[in-house]
């Protein structure tokens, strides 16, 4: 049997959505050779999760639901981070591997076992497509057709690619490749690595990500798995318009994010000099609408302004390594 982790977050406020993303797990093929330790962190959300899960059916005896909670609303990256501390705390002696689910997605049927699939020929990180209502019905297609070829040495299948991590780098802070709901790695590779959580609007996946594909050695992409995107409670889409101060907060911290992977991964010289351009950019977008929304006697996050002007100054960002540590209960 194989055993997996899966870290919901839960933020919502309609009925039935989180049942959907549950049961896409309950579908899986071969998932009765499977034990699930599904654990959903409620945070603060406004439809609580004891009320959602009142709906579910039994549970099969190879899924394990965990229910914490918060008292205080503390964003995706902490709620995600405390079910990662669970696991890597209390489960890692069970866990082999860590999932990501999103509570407004569906994973594919397939999604458990091509990624078994994957690590069993190597890789220690491995992610999937994406179809997102509305917006596109596969990422692969959508924005990144040219990588076919580009990665096709590394083909080991229809749409399956076993990639050597230093080669997808590039390819991965070029284009946001993995989505959070398609990722999975192996724990005893990363047994405590944690979202850096003090990138409160944006950033903390992709570079959690890039963290994990810079140390897996050998990275999975199978563009033939595709877990659907829902459209429940998302703050970062809700907030991209200039008009919102939401999107001066987004910017700030995707100049941080990027700050932290020029700062922790290793990158050669043209890398750089791209990402560098990224920051800049990101930096000159970020201080041109906190201008505009200051102005406008709008609440804006000043902690990304002194981390971002601090950054500039000394290239300190000791502060974003720190890992804020919410209380979670456990829902009887």
């Amino acid at each position: 049997m194989h055993n997996i982790g899966v870290v919901i977050p839960f933020y919502q406020r309609d009925k039935g959505i989180l049942i959907k993303s549950l049961m896409s797990i309950l579908e899986q093929k071969c998932s009765s050779e499977i034990n699930y330790y599904v654990v959903i962190v409620d945070d603060c959300s406004p439809l609580a999760l004891s009320e959602e899960l009142s709906q579910l059916p039994t549970l099969p005896k190879n899924v394990h639901l965990i229910s914490l909670y918060h008292k205080n609303n503390s964003g995706p990256a902490i709620a995600r981070n405390t079910a990662l501390r669970h696991i890597q705390e209390k489960l890692s002696s069970v866990v082999d591997y860590v999932a990501f689910l999103d509570s407004d997605d569906q994973w594919g049927e397939k999604h458990s076992s091509l990624a078994l699939e994957a690590f069993d020929l190597g890789a220690n990180f491995y992610f999937g497509n994406t179809d997102r209502d509305g917006f596109y019905d596969s990422n692969w297609n959508t924005d990144i057709p040219e990588m076919e070829q580009d990665l096709s040495r590394f083909s080991i299948g229809d749409s399956q690619f076993i990639i050597d991590s230093s080669v997808i780098i590039e390819s991965m802070y070029n284009k946001y490749l993995s989505q959070t709901s398609t990722v999975m790695y192996r724990l005893n590779k990363f047994p405590d690595i944690l979202f850096c959580d003090q990138l409160r609007f944006a950033g903390e996946d992709e570079l959690m990500w890039l963290l994990l594909c810079a140390g897996a050695d050998k990275v999975a992409y199978y563009p033939c798995d595709v877990t659907k995107c829902g459209k429940g409670v998302n703050m970062f889409f809700s907030n991209i318009s200039w008009e919102l101060v939401g999107s001066c907060n987004i910017m700030g911290s995707k100049a941080l994010a990027t700050a932290m992977i020029l700062e922790n991964i290793e990158l050669n010289t043209k890398q750089r000099k791209t990402l560098k351009k990224t920051f800049n950019s990101h930096c000159y977008v970020y201080f041109k609408l906190m201008i505009k929304h200051a102005f406008k006697f709008r609440e804006i996050d000043f902690k990304n302004t002194m981390l971002i002007v601090k950054y500039l100054l000394t290239k300190d960002l000791s502060s974003l390594n720190k890992h804020e540590c919410v209380e979670a209960k456990i829902y009887n």
